[in-house]
């Protein structure tokens, strides 16, 4: 370069690095004036290269940043010193290579720039999206229903949640629940009866959170499904038979298929019968479509039993003097009566349906009804005269012939016969001649009582219906006295049975049963005793009030009833069983 008045221009052509200048000079002599070191011009830093701009907080490796909140911090570092390092137009201050700048961010998408400048003047630019979202998300259930009664211990969650961002959560109950395309389904398992609260929390990227809930009711139980009356195995001779029976409130109930009325908690409902048997079948099905089922069997016998006399002349019998014997025929376990003058004589049957009947004669004429009556109530009549006819008085007493042994063992048997007859006409006086006359069996060990089926059925009856009489026994499994007093000898002798006096009667109570003090209590003083058992035991049940009464189940359940609709006590489901307990009302004495 040359240069004039001892100055000199020149520009060089520089790569990027780091340079010390250096001049010699010539004069135009071109003689070298030599290096001359003290005018070197100096160190020069060649920088084409813009810096390197870093940002540690937020996480911008996914973008856009969503945050829940009016503003977010923004921490870097850069390459190198800087000139100056501006965020959304704004000068940062720097510390070293690092920096923090706190940014407001609108509701919605913000674009954030970073501009760094370094000390050569060379510019980086850096942007990325943060996406401000304070709204909490919005839940949609669509099942299941507010308040639904639900008879399974699972049930199916699901709904929609507005926002469709990958990462947003569902939790209901604790457990997290899949989210696809903004909708959720969980399956709840293993609930608890009753009410159950299911609470669902949606959770968005942005951390903003929502929470609906609903109540639904588990009931896995079926309803309580009672007939009171009638007993089953109902014996009648009615065309139609009336049930009475309980069940849950705001159950369904249906008799053979045909809907019946609930009132409350008790229903009624008239039933045809058919002749024969009649299997009725009965159903409940609570609001929760639980069901409970019974069958009641009905028998309907609505045939006059067979009543036949012997030894009748036009409807007539003679008498031997003031002694007549009325004879005949009937079917098993009938009731067989002989009215005379409007009075009614019981007469004892054999096993065989045969009877032997005497009768006192002090008229010309006397007219006999027998009257026999089957389980069922059917009802046969006969009539028959008898004539009475003199013995005539020999005029010469002759001497007294030889006696006959076969007329005297038919005489002795003839009196017997009779003796057995009148005393047969005592229930407990039949008792106790049928275990006279018993044979000897071998004593059966205590432990093989129940092995017999027979056996079995009357302890199980009399266990199911403390009280029960000897004739009713006797009906029910359509035994011979015989049979019967066997059965039952057994059974009181190995300590399963015992039986009381009442009256004619022979009452028979299970040995684990309280034998009542007398058989002469008013319905109301029934009823009085029964609300005493409640008011004392609140909860009890239909069982322990029997037991302890000593009464029958129908009876029981009949006076229960009445005293639930007087507004005395009130009934509950409890488990599988029906529990009573007082009501509010004050109640007195009833009688």
């Amino acid at each position: 370069t040359t240069g004039t008045d001892r100055w000199y221009v020149d520009t060089l052509y520089m790569s990027e690095g780091d340079y010390t200048l250096y001049v010699r000079a010539f004069d135009r002599a071109s003689i070298d004036l030599g290096r001359y070191e003290g005018v070197t011009v100096g160190h020069v830093v060649i920088d084409l290269t813009p810096p390197v701009v870093q940002v540690t907080s937020p996480d911008i490796r996914r973008q856009p940043v969503i945050v829940n909140t009016f503003n977010i911090s923004i921490q870097g570092m850069v390459s190198e010193d800087l000139a100056e390092l501006m965020v959304q137009g704004t000068t940062v201050p720097m510390t070293g290579t690092s920096f923090e700048q706190e940014v407001l961010m609108a509701e919605g998408l913000n674009d954030v720039n970073l501009v760094a400048t370094d000390l050569a003047g060379n510019i980086a630019r850096f942007t990325f999206q943060v996406l401000r979202d304070t709204a909490p998300p919005v839940i949609t259930l669509t099942a299941p229903a507010e308040g639904a009664l639900l008879n399974a211990t699972s049930v199916r969650v699901a709904g929609l949640m507005d926002e469709q961002v990958q990462g947003d959560r569902i939790v209901i109950n604790g457990a997290t629940a899949t989210l696809s395309s903004g909708a959720f389904e969980l399956l709840l398992s293993s609930l608890d009866e009753g009410p159950i609260t299911i609470d669902v929390t949606a959770i968005d990227l942005a951390g903003n959170r929502a929470s609906v809930s609903v109540v639904v009711i588990i009931d896995t139980l079926p309803p309580i499904m009672e007939l009171v009356s009638p007993n089953d195995g109902l014996l009648t001779r009615q065309a139609t038979v009336l049930l009475e029976g309980t069940s849950e409130a705001g159950a369904i109930i249906t008799i053979q298929g045909v809907p019946v009325i609930l009132t409350g908690t008790t229903f009624t409902h008239s039933v045809d019968l058919v002749e024969g048997r009649n299997i009725i079948h009965a159903s409940s099905i609570d609001e929760a479509g639980n069901r409970n089922s019974t069958l009641l069997v009905v028998d309907r016998d609505s045939t006059p039993p067979m009543l036949q006399l012997y030894g009748l002349v036009d409807g007539t019998v003679d008498s031997e003097g003031d002694a007549a014997f009325v004879n005949g025929r009937t079917e098993h376990g009938v009731l067989l009566w002989m009215i005379v003058d409007g009075i009614p004589v019981e007469v004892p049957v054999f096993p065989d349906g045969s009877f032997l009947q005497p009768l006192t004669v002090d008229r010309l004429e006397t007219a006999v009804t027998m009257r026999a009556e089957d389980a069922a109530g059917n009802t046969a009549s006969a009539d028959v005269t008898v004539l009475r006819k003199e013995v005539q008085e020999p005029t010469v007493v002759p001497p007294p012939p030889p006696v006959d042994p076969v007329v005297t063992v038919a005489v002795v048997t003839m009196a017997t016969i009779v003796a057995v007859g009148v005393a047969m006409t005592f229930e407990f006086t039949k008792y106790a001649l049928i275990l006279m006359v018993l044979p000897l069996y071998a004593r059966i060990k205590k432990h093989e009582v129940l092995d017999n089926k027979t056996r079995l059925a009357i302890h199980g009856l009399v266990v199911e219906n403390p009280g029960m009489h000897y004739n009713e026994i006797i009906r029910e499994f359509d035994l011979t006295n015989g049979v019967a007093a066997y059965h039952l000898d057994v059974l009181e002798r190995e300590g399963f049975v015992r039986s009381v006096r009442d009256g004619t009667l022979r009452r028979f109570y299970s040995s684990s049963t309280k034998v009542p003090g007398g058989h002469k209590a008013t319905p109301d003083q029934m009823r009085e005793r029964i609300l005493e058992m409640v008011n004392t035991n609140p909860g009890i049940n239909q069982k322990t009030i029997v037991d302890d009464l000593g009464i029958g189940r129908t009876l029981v359940g009949y006076h229960l009833k009445t005293l639930i609709d007087e507004g005395y006590i009130e009934a509950h489901k409890q488990g599988r069983f029906t529990v009573y307990s007082r009501t509010r009302k004050r109640w007195f004495r009833l009688n």
